[in-house]
């Protein structure tokens, strides 16, 4: 899995290996859910213009149950 770019400032890139079903979920650094979202395409981009510059934790669950957790930059 790629998380692109590091920082980011209007999106976000996930790259994953295949076409299944994801969840993914990014938390601020509160630990507050700031999106949630479910990903079916191999290539998905995230819009970033509502989140504020800041940390933030990318966790992706596919369908095995398997967890990626990653951290980005918001930074404009």
């Amino acid at each position: 899995i790629k998380v692109y770019p590091n920082p980011a400032s209007d999106y976000l890139f996930i790259t994953k290996l295949n076409e299944s079903k994801s969840d993914v979920e990014i938390y601020d650094c509160y630990d507050r859910v700031v999106l949630r979202q479910e990903l079916y395409h191999q290539d998905t981009g995230i819009n970033l213009l509502n989140f504020t510059d800041g940390i933030y934790l990318l966790k992706l669950i596919d369908e095995s149950g398997n967890i990626f957790n990653t951290s980005f930059c918001v930074i404009r």
